[in-house]
């Protein structure tokens, strides 16, 4: 998927994803409202004076990356999603983990402040 911003992301995003990735756009931007929109890696990414934060569309779940690395509760509390390098996978079968993705989202902006 080659594309320039992120209502293009999303439009091209596999139709279970569109909804969630609209989910997490909005979620971002009420937390971290200074945030800018950027494409990066292929995905949907947020940036302060740098990125914080990437979303991808995958075939069965969203990514999130990078991990959270300097909050152990955060890590703690995502256990059940979190990959072997520590980065998220959030299945389109299971509801989106909303409580879990606003820590998420702003311990990730706190590590990469």
């Amino acid at each position: 998927m080659k594309v320039d911003d992120h209502d293009g992301y999303i439009a091209e995003a596999p139709e279970p994803a569109k909804e969630r990735l609209a989910a997490v756009r909005a979620l971002v931007h009420e937390l971290v409202p200074d945030a800018t929109e950027h494409i990066g890696y292929g995905m949907m990414a947020f940036r302060r004076k740098k990125v914080f934060f990437y979303v991808g569309a995958f075939k069965r779940h969203l990514g999130v990356y990078p991990p959270v690395v300097d909050d152990a509760e955060v890590v703690e509390l995502t256990a059940r999603w979190r990959g072997p390098k520590g980065n998220l996978t959030l299945p389109y079968d299971e509801p989106l983990p909303t409580t879990e993705l606003e820590r998420v989202v702003r311990a990730l902006a706190a590590q990469y402040a």
